[in-house]
């Protein structure tokens, strides 16, 4: 026993890193949007090391949503210049394939977490889209391949409010109220004054 325990701190440093905890691809998105609303869905990295260059595809609710375009996230560009490509868009099938990022400089990759890409979708009709992340290659600064969990997201498409509306606000209503009346008031008074003021220029004057 107590060999082991002298040799188990070197076993451990030797364990390949893989069997550590894996990076998680996660996609974020709206809760709840209506028809016809454009918003943005991002595609993000969590708990990633030395990421030097990736790829993904994202599935979803062709019946429900329409995506626009795609985009570079602002993650990897924070390790040098990237050459992006944006994914390819099938409002047919409801897929959005190989989008793809690398760092062109022999640098280390980027740790940590952030926003990988971005793809701007309008909402068609009612109802629940998954967004469904898939094929994910993610590569370290020697392109060995990163071990990464996946995330769905999801976003509601319905009719009516999307966020909470305010109550209106009585008071100045009634104090616009107030106003409105004050001059309609003094217009009509001063109608009435320059009525008088006409008809007593326009009485005959008395001979003596």
């Amino acid at each position: 026993m107590k060999t082991l325990s002298a040799f188990l701190p070197a076993l451990l440093l030797c364990l390949p890193a893989h069997l550590g905890a894996a990076a998680v691809l996660s996609v974020s998105a709206p809760g709840v949007v209506a028809p016809g609303d454009t918003f943005t869905v991002n595609v993000n990295i969590t708990g990633v090391a030395d990421l030097f260059g990736f790829q993904f595809d994202l599935g979803f609710d062709a019946a429900k949503l329409n995506a626009i375009s795609s985009g570079e996230g602002s993650f990897l560009p924070v390790g040098g210049p990237t050459a992006f490509v944006p994914g390819t868009i099938d409002n047919t099938t409801g897929s959005v394939i190989f989008t793809a990022d690398t760092l062109l400089s022999a640098v280390p990759g980027v740790s940590g977490a952030g926003i990988l890409g971005s793809i701007d979708f309008k909402a068609l009709a009612v109802g629940v889209s998954t967004l469904a992340p898939s094929n994910p290659v993610l590569l370290d600064s020697a392109l060995n391949t990163i071990e990464v969990d996946l995330q769905n997201g999801s976003v509601t498409v319905r009719n009516g409010p999307t966020s909470a509306v305010p109550e209106p606000s009585f008071l100045p209503v009634i104090a616009v109220g107030l106003v409105l009346f004050a001059i309609a008031r003094r217009v009509l008074e001063n109608r009435n004054l320059n009525s008088r003021m006409v008809k007593i220029f326009m009485r005959p004057v008395s001979s003596t």
